[in-house]
């Protein structure tokens, strides 16, 4: 328990303590002063016997014990053990004070050690003035007068450090001061926040009041309102109801009025005979025309079949001997390029391209079974698959002269629309593209369904975006420009005129690199114009290999000799164009007119010869689309055959489910009527539901209401108990602070007196002592004749 804590206590006990202790002191500086002036006057002191001795001790003890003890011992123990550590506090104080009045003495006599000057400090400029000693004797006043002052106000200090030492009453009496000073401030705060804060509650209460009943007119007002809104909607259902009652019994009285009538009932059975037998008739008429027709086209379709069905036969036959001899090719091809893997690793592309136009050619006859409407779980198409399909469509675009910009006017629909990818198989197997049944499958596929999955359910009736497939077509596509007459032939004779002269060399060199007869790589070609010294740019490159496609309809083998044979210019005309190409620019400017025709006649040569090229291959890819063309046609066919079928089936299904929809329509109605009826009375049942819950609804809002309203004034009570509480608890906090400080002046004065009472003790003892000295005195001056008790009995009468 600290002193702090109990201020009344801690300050008594303190001063108990120290008074105690001063008296000590000073009884002990008494007997030593009575011994100083005994052994200093050489006087002999009379022996103090026991009951003397017992006397002034109990004398003493009444002295020191006060009147009314208020305290407890145990309390007085505490307060004991509080004093000593307040007193082992104070010396440790007095220490440190000792400690900074020894560094701040050390601290004058360093100050007083530097005050002398040297000569140069005090007069630096002594090389310009001659007369410096009178300078010097007054510079010496001034330092011995601030010296002699430095040292009175030193003497001053050590006076007030020893008094301060000395008085520490003074000093405890100062710091109560400043501490019940601070107590007063803080008591003004104090009351200064709880007159506030009581300014804040009675303004909240007011203004909670104020809202209070500003919305207690508001719920009035709210509740007046919902009461009108109430009556005026019973009001109108009520009038709504009489409506419907009154509407349904007019119109029972007139179905009533309209039965009863017999003419009435004839019309309409007449009507209705007529009406069905004219219907009957229609749909019969029709039935009997379309049958007609249908028979009249099928007879008309068998006879072109059969004329058909021969030619294809014989087609068919010549389709399949080309096909064994292409097959025959592409496996001799495929061996090569397997030999050429195991010396060149680095040509795997080639050999996957040609074991996919392998592949191809034996996926062909599997086309129909993979159309299927049911959904089957399918590996997704990936890029790769449709990479090489899409390069193809690209060149058979650019030999039909289809600019890039067009190709989305060839998939048709709204943009924002959506189409299926049976709608859009059928499309790419249209001019301009092309494709045959497994290659527009797969395009299909990769522009519709999603292809971040491994594997897809796959189905014809799958739908996507036209705008998202459009895009993705020409990304697949890849960009590209169509070339001008002018800048066509141009880049034919460049590329005539190099492939002619080196070609000799050109097939040399594939047929020692490669070993084949025709077929070459364009890897094999760029190898073979490196190793003559020369190279073409990516637009030659790109036009050859169209030029190549519009001849064997392949991408990645290039039959060189062909194409040798296409890029192939005469001696003549190419050592004309050579001469025009190298003689100079001045030569050039004076050109006869002859040497233009002869230049003219030339490129027309050239042109016819490229004309003539460009017949044959367009007759060659004429013939392979009337063969497709040919083959679609039969698909259709067939496929108008089944179509016709599933049609009368339909027709069939049709009039079959008429039936029993009109069947179900009677037997839906028989249950309206029912459920209708049923609806009146859950109806009729729901509105006094309806009534009763708004009752129950009403009836505890008005609950609430006296619940809420009894719930503020019991919270208003407590808060205002809770005031009158907290204003009792300051008002007994300022009474216990106001008897605190009354009981602290008690105890200063009952501490003053008892000083005082002190001080009168110890001025009679001290004139005790001189007059007992005296006596002695005195005593010692008379014959010492009396006996010891004599003596004993002038003791005994003093």
């Amino acid at each position: 328990m600290n002193v702090e804590e109990r201020p009344g206590t801690s300050f008594t006990s303190k001063r108990q303590v120290q008074t105690e202790q001063r008296k000590r002191q000073q009884m002990n500086l008494g007997t030593l002063e009575t011994e100083d002036k005994s052994v200093r006057t050489g006087m002999k002191i009379r022996p103090i016997t026991q009951d003397q001795q017992r006397n002034s001790l109990q004398q003493k003890r009444q002295k020191m014990i006060p009147q009314a003890i208020l305290y407890d011992r145990e309390s007085l123990y505490e307060e004991v053990i509080n004093a000593k550590q307040i007193n082992n506090n104070l010396q440790r104080e007095n220490q440190a004070l000792h400690t900074k009045i020894k560094m701040m003495d050390e601290e004058l006599q360093r100050l007083v050690r530097a005050t002398p000057i040297s000569e140069q400090v005090i007069n630096p400029m002594e090389s310009f003035y001659q007369d410096s000693k009178p300078m010097k004797q007054h510079l010496i006043m001034d330092l011995k007068k601030q010296l002699r002052r430095l040292q009175e106000e030193q003497i001053k200090k050590d006076q007030q450090i020893q008094f301060l030492q000395k008085n520490t009453k003074a000093m405890k009496i100062k710091e109560l001061e400043i501490e019940l000073l601070s107590y007063q401030q803080e008591a003004q705060r104090l009351k200064a926040l709880v007159g506030m804060k009581f300014n804040d509650s009675d303004n909240d209460l007011l203004r909670l009041r104020a809202d209070y009943k500003l919305l207690e007119d508001e719920l009035k007002q709210l509740k007046v309102k919902c009461k009108e809104f109430e009556s005026k909607a019973t009001m109108y259902y009520n009038e709504k109801l009489k409506k419907d009652k009154l509407n349904q019994y007019l119109k029972n009285q007139i179905e009533n009025l309209k039965f009863k009538d017999p003419e009435y009932k004839k019309q309409n059975k007449i009507t209705e005979n007529e009406q069905q037998l004219k219907q009957d008739i229609d749909q019969k008429q029709v039935q009997i025309d379309t049958l007609i027709s249908s028979l009249k086209a099928k007879d008309a379709q068998y006879a072109e079949l059969d004329k058909r069905m021969k030619e294809l036969e014989r087609e068919q036959q010549q389709i399949i001997d080309q096909l064994e001899r292409e097959r025959q090719q592409l496996r001799e091809q495929c061996n090569s390029l397997k030999e050429e893997v195991s010396m060149q690793s680095g040509r795997r592309r080639t050999v996957q391209n040609n074991s996919f136009l392998e592949n191809k050619l034996e996926v062909l006859p599997e086309g129909p079974e993979i159309i299927d409407q049911k959904k089957k779980l399918l590996p997704c198409v990936t890029k790769d698959d449709v990479n090489l399909i899409c390069k193809q469509i690209k060149f058979k675009l650019k030999a039909m002269k289809v600019p890039f910009e067009k190709i989305d006017n060839f998939i048709h629909g709204d943009v924002h629309s959506v189409i299926r990818i049976e709608e859009l198989n059928e499309m790419l197997q249209d001019e301009p593209f092309l494709l045959n049944e497994v290659d527009s499958l797969k395009v299909a596929r990769y522009l519709i369904e999603d292809n971040d999955e491994r594997f897809v359910e796959f189905s014809l009736l799958t739908e996507g975006l036209i705008a998202r497939a459009k895009s993705i077509l020409k990304n697949l596509i890849g960009k590209y420009t169509l070339l001008e007459k002018n800048e066509e032939d141009q880049l034919f004779l460049e590329m005539a005129i190099v492939l002619s002269k080196y070609r000799n060399s050109l097939e040399d060199f594939i047929l020692r690199s490669k070993k084949k007869q025709e077929l070459c790589t364009i890897d094999d070609l760029e190898e073979a114009l490196k190793f003559v010294e020369q190279t073409f740019n990516s637009t030659q490159y790109e036009y050859l290999l169209l030029k190549n496609y519009e001849l064997t309809q392949q991408l990645i083998n290039i039959n060189y000799k062909k194409i040798f044979e296409l890029f192939y210019v005469d001696p003549s005309i190419q050592q004309k164009t050579k001469s025009e190409s190298d003689l100079p620019k001045e030569q050039g400017k004076k050109q006869s007119n002859g040497d233009v025709l002869q230049n003219k006649d030339v490129q027309q040569e050239l042109i016819q010869q490229q004309q003539r090229k460009q017949k044959e291959e367009e007759e060659q890819r004429i013939l392979w689309q009337l063969q497709q063309e040919q083959e679609r046609q039969r698909q259709l066919e067939l496929e108008k055959e089944e179509e016709e079928q599933r049609r009368l089936e339909q027709q069939w299904k049709e009039e079959e489910e008429e039936r029993k929809r009109q069947e179900e329509e009677q037997r839906i109605k028989q249950e309206n009527e029912a459920k209708r009826q049923k609806q009146l009375e859950e109806m009729k049942k729901q509105e006094e539901q309806e009534n009763h819950r708004r009752q129950q609804e009403q009836q505890r809002q008005q609950e609430l209401l006296r619940k809420q309203k009894e719930e503020e004034e019991r919270q208003r009570k407590l808060k205002e108990e809770e005031e009158e509480r907290r204003l009792q608890e300051e008002q007994l906090e300022k009474q216990k602070l106001e008897e605190e400080q009354k009981r602290v002046e008690q105890e200063y004065e009952q501490q003053a007196e008892y000083e005082q009472n002190e001080q009168e003790d110890n001025a009679e003892e001290y004139n005790d002592q001189q007059f007992d000295q005296q006596q002695s005195e005195q005593q010692n001056s008379v014959p010492q004749n009396k006996s010891q008790k004599d003596y004993e009995d002038e003791d005994f009468e003093q």
